[in-house]
């Protein structure tokens, strides 16, 4: 997938799988009701089975957006094969 850079105020524009998250907080509230932003990091979560979206620390989702911090993923997702897309 390609890498993308995001920084405050950038929409996602895929599903980010996050190497470099820099103070990233991610407004998720279109997503996932959450009504404050999301802290990310880009470390391996370790997990046994399915995570759910809000535990998933270290993708950053197609059309959330950027509050604080910077960082760049790789895309795993665009469309409808994003988290946002199997919603909808």
């Amino acid at each position: 997938g390609d890498l993308v850079h995001i920084g405050v105020g950038d929409r996602v524009p895929a599903d980010l799988r996050l190497g470099e998250a820099v103070n990233l907080l991610i407004d998720e509230s279109s997503f996932t009701g959450e009504t404050e932003p999301v802290p990310k990091q880009h470390e391996c979560i370790q997990s046994a089975g399915q995570l759910a979206v809000i535990n998933q620390t270290n993708i950053a989702f197609m059309g959330t957006l950027v509050a604080s911090g910077h960082g760049k993923g790789v895309v795993i997702g665009t469309g409808e094969q994003s988290a946002f897309g199997e919603v909808v």
